[in-house]
């Protein structure tokens, strides 16, 4: 009812690209890449029905190949022969590092950023192996050149390397993934002799161009060098491509038999000139040979195969569709055995992988005459086993010690006194949980982590030791000299509880008297102010003169000048006077450092704020973190490769396998 795009019927009722449309009302399907090559769609989808050569043409694909630039990244010989039918031409491409140098060649080996590069000529040469007469020069493309951002297309000046080491030159050409396969006709001056081209030269300047495979298109039964040099009593022969002297007698072709087609003969006699049309029957494919050579394979209706000085012009052949070995879009969890092959006819058994288990009988699928797999009768079905035990934790559901559980159901826990789950807060101290089988026929990984305690107060700071930290059960003691007990007072040690509380508090020993000394060795621009003395127990507030200025914790090693971008040092409001008379932390430690601007994810990358002390200015340095995707520096002279480069190691960039040493803005 036109109502949306994308349906194949467009908002104003017209058929949509890549969809064809039958009867009315219309049903319309998506027919590019569905596998079936139909008769409208021959001349345009490579990747149904392969490349589409004309008739009276033969398409010759290159043999070999010299690039300008490459490495083993790049090599020039992936042009070699037909391209890949799955590539489909790609434009605006900022990287082509990722996978199409298995498909294509392009100048990977040039320098970046692209921005910045001086006009470079890069070149393709290709060979072919038999020279001939050139009707048409075809380029396969997977990028067109276009940078992000850019308006203009690119183009490729081509020449026509002859077997005489002359040059023809073809002209320039406007790339673009709309005119994709560029076909370039090659017109001959009639005035001149004819020439036999053995080699073609693609020339671009921008290092976003992809070719996939070059084509030498010929004329299939006519060659006009050597029609040219037939002489007086010898005529032209399109069979042999050669000249032949005249016979009187045509001697009779042999019977043509093609097992899996249906011949439809113009004449039940062989003579000279006879035709018959060999058509493939349902699920098999036309294979066309001549001199030995593939010249295609087509899922075409027919084709006619003439007879011409006692032989067949064309060798024919029926093959059967190949299905291909089935993988995990046919079956989930299901490995294959395909004992009697993969072609037409042929059945692969599976068998489930462990855990999974087969729910149905029929455990075979056949490859059928369109190319695909029958759809499975039974699938894989994939159960978890019980699940192992864990840790500080008791199981509460009685079934989850059976073996067979379906994806999705849950099994429940319940930490032991003095756990907890991770990432609950000490306060809600969370004790059950469930973890649940996953489709992968795993459970979701879960544990019970030992409740923690608060430290003691600062003041009691080097004073105490524990048996385990401030884990549950931990014993924290602080040793007096003298004899608390006596006094009534009870012994300093106190033991971390699985609530999470301490059993008790210490208590400042008799001997730890008088007052810690006024703080000195203060950093440059740190003030402190002690409006409650120098007593044990008391603090004294942290503070700067600068007041953009924060007050914070850093290594003996490091000073507020040279502190690296991914050190995120610790922030501190004020020290105490310990009851071993010591300031903590010492106010040697503590620096002054330039705060943080309040600009942070606002879509510009502020040089000050770029470091791990300010969050790498709230994710605006990274084209992965960045809302627009695109980093904008503050201020605009900030060096995309310096202070406003992309610092952030959990940024997507970092993940990346091959950097090359560059990032884009």
């Amino acid at each position: 009812m036109n109502k949306i795009n994308g349906d194949g019927c467009s908002l104003f009722c017209r058929q949509e690209i890549s969809f064809n449309c039958i009867d009315e009302p219309s049903r319309c399907y998506f027919h590019d890449g569905d596998g079936v090559c139909e008769e409208f769609e021959q001349k345009t989808s490579i990747k149904d029905c392969g490349v589409y050569t004309p008739q009276g043409f033969l398409d010759q694909w290159a043999s070999n190949a010299s690039v300008s630039h490459q490495d083993h990244q790049c090599p020039g010989w992936v042009i070699i022969g037909q391209p890949a039918a799955s590539q489909v031409c790609r434009t605006k491409v900022i990287d082509l590092s990722e996978g199409i140098s298995q498909h294509a060649w392009y100048p990977c080996t040039i320098s970046y950023p692209y921005s910045q590069l001086a006009q470079t000529t890069f070149w393709l040469q290709a060979y072919f192996s038999q020279p001939m007469v050139a009707a048409a020069v075809i380029v396969h493309l997977v990028t067109d050149g276009t940078y992000y951002g850019d308006q203009k297309q690119e183009t490729i000046s081509v020449q026509l390397l002859d077997t005489k080491d002359q040059s023809h030159d073809l002209g320039l050409h406007v790339l673009s993934c709309r005119n994709n396969p560029l076909i370039i006709p090659v017109v001959h001056d009639l005035s001149q002799p004819f020439y036999h081209s053995l080699a073609v030269r693609v020339s671009f300047s921008s290092p976003l161009v992809a070719i996939s495979g070059v084509a030498l298109r010929s004329f299939d039964n006519f060659d006009p060098v050597t029609l040219s040099s037939c002489q007086r009593g010898e005529t032209y022969s399109p069979a042999e491509q050669s000249c032949v002297h005249f016979a009187c007698k045509a001697s009779d072709c042999p019977e043509l038999a093609v097992e899996n087609a249906s011949l439809n003969c113009s004449s039940s006699d062989r003579y000279h000139g006879a035709q018959c049309t060999v058509r493939c029957q349902t699920g098999y494919v036309l294979q066309i040979q001549r001199d030995d050579e593939l010249l295609k394979s087509q899922t075409g209706p027919s084709v006619i195969v003439t007879c011409a000085e006692g032989k067949w012009n064309k060798q024919v052949a029926c093959e059967p569709v190949d299905c291909g070995v089935p993988d995990h879009h046919h079956v989930y969890a299901a490995s294959f055995s395909c004992l009697e092959g993969t072609t037409f006819g042929s059945k692969c058994s599976f068998q489930c992988r462990h855990p999974a288990q087969l729910k149905g009988n029929n455990s075979f699928l056949t490859c059928m005459e369109d190319g695909l797999w029958s759809f499975p009768e039974a699938l894989c079905e994939l159960m978890c086993l019980a699940p192992a035990p864990v840790p500080n934790a008791d199981l509460q559901t009685a079934r989850c010690r059976e073996n067979k559980h379906k994806v999705g159901s849950f099994c429940k826990y319940k930490c032991k006194p003095g756990y907890h789950v991770p990432g609950s807060s000490r306060k809600s101290k969370k004790r059950a949980f469930k973890t649940q089988c996953t489709q992968d026929g795993s459970w979701q990984e879960v544990a019970c982590v030992p409740v923690t305690c608060d430290p003691p107060p600062p003041k009691f700071h080097g004073l105490y030791q524990c048996t385990n930290g401030f884990q549950f059960n931990s014993e924290c003691r602080i040793k007096c000299e003298d004899s608390d007990t006596t006094q009534g007072r009870g012994s300093n040690i106190i033991h971390c509880r699985k609530d999470g509380t301490w059993s008790g508090s210490f208590h400042v020993c008799q001997e730890m008297q008088g007052h810690c000394s006024a703080p000195n060795q203060l950093n440059s621009n740190l003030k402190l102010q002690c409006p409650e003395g120098y007593a044990i127990g008391s603090e004294c507030a942290t503070s700067c003169l600068d007041h953009n200025s924060e007050s914070i914790i850093l290594p003996i090693n490091v000073t507020a000048r040279d502190i690296p971008h991914w050190l995120n040092p610790t922030r501190v409001q004020s020290i105490v006077c310990t009851a071993g008379l010591k300031w903590y932390p010492h106010p040697a430690l503590i620096h002054c450092v330039k705060g943080c601007e309040p600009f942070m994810g606002d879509n510009y990358c502020d040089a000050i704020n770029n470091r791990a002390f300010c969050n790498y200015d709230g994710g605006d340095c990274c084209t992965s973190t960045v809302k627009t995707k695109k980093v904008t520096p503050f201020p605009m002279s900030c060096d995309l490769q310096g202070d406003c480069a992309c610092r952030d190691p959990e940024a997507q960039e970092h993940s990346r396998k091959d950097l090359r040493g560059y990032s884009h803005g």
